[in-house]
């Protein structure tokens, strides 16, 4: 589990980042099989189809697409926030985090119910 605070961003740079450098942290540590969740439509949509030179984001996008057509077998796949409540807490944590990257070794506490309900397909509103 990855939890990370870019500093001051805007939300679509904040999800791109947050998928490359979980993917970068999950291939560095030798996992192959990996299902990557996105709760933005536009961010699931834009990485396999790709963006011109000129994008703003286009450099971290092909870094995306290169790490996610390794060998192995890895996904790309949208999961709206009522569904992914760990995404949505890991968000919401990483607004008290200094600025950086935090490998969780184990899930934080307060993740493990959390975590119950994303394996187990339970959706709710989130306040």
């Amino acid at each position: 589990m990855v939890g990370f605070n870019l500093g001051n961003c805007n939300i679509a740079f904040a999800e791109i980042g947050g998928i490359f450098y979980g993917c970068s942290v999950v291939w560095s540590i030798g996992i192959k099989a990996v299902m990557v969740e996105s709760d933005s439509e536009t961010t699931v949509r834009m990485i396999p189809q790709g963006v011109g030179d000129c994008h703003p984001f286009f450099c971290i996008i092909e870094s995306i697409r290169e790490l996610l057509n390794r060998d192995g077998s890895w996904r790309l796949k949208y999961a709206p926030r009522e569904e992914n409540f760990v995404a949505d807490w890991l968000g919401k944590e990483s607004l008290s985090l200094d600025r950086g990257l935090i490998v969780y070794n184990e899930p934080p506490p307060a993740v493990v119910n959390l975590l119950i309900a994303d394996t187990a397909g339970v959706a709710c509103c989130l306040s």
